[in-house]
């Protein structure tokens, strides 16, 4: 990819680069050549210098994926903290820190984080919901004084587990079932 900065009007930083977007700290650039891309930490715009080593990459998307640190490591369905917090407050549970962390990185008997990055949009969805209802159903979660499951949920639990089972096919996931969302 050749592209001319200059030729499209947009003004670049002084060293010729030009900012894609930005998440906190860092930044995606734009900076032409065979791998037109940067993620650099530490960028400001004014000077151009960023600090820190940067990531080239020829892929927008890839780009994205290294720098919004929301994205989920490994995730091929991409699920964000943000994802997590919505079924968390869809439930009545506060999406803080503490409890989307301990539904990103619960490992169970039958769950594991690693099995997120492999699932479909909905297969993902019931993993989550399974185990945050695991979760509560421990007090793993920093919930409001009171909180109980809802009547029922726990009955919902063996349902959402058979959904997950037929999402696989001996030891591999079953990829006949794809993201319906995103």
């Amino acid at each position: 990819m050749n592209i001319d900065i200059e030729s499209t009007g947009i003004s670049p930083d002084p060293k010729g680069n030009v900012e894609l977007v930005r998440f906190g700290s860092t930044a995606i650039l734009f900076c032409g050549g065979d791998e037109p891309f940067a993620v650099v930490k530490g960028y400001d715009r004014k000077t151009g210098e960023w600090s820190g080593d940067s990531v080239r990459v020829d892929d927008l998307s890839v780009a994205w994926d290294i720098a919004d640190s929301e994205i989920i490591d490994g995730a091929t369905v991409k699920w964000t903290r943000g994802d997590v917090a919505d079924l968390l407050e869809s439930r009545g549970i506060e999406a803080n820190d503490w409890n989307i962390d301990s539904v990103i990185k619960h490992p169970g008997p039958e769950n594991s984080p690693a099995l997120l990055a492999e699932m479909s949009k909905d297969g993902g969805r019931d993993y989550l919901d399974l185990t945050i209802t695991q979760l509560c159903s421990i007090g793993a979660l920093d919930v409001p004084a009171g909180f109980r499951l809802e009547d029922g949920l726990e009955e919902g639990l063996d349902e959402i587990a058979d959904r997950l089972d037929g999402c696989r096919t001996g030891d591999e996931l079953d990829y006949a079932t794809h993201p319906t969302e995103r």
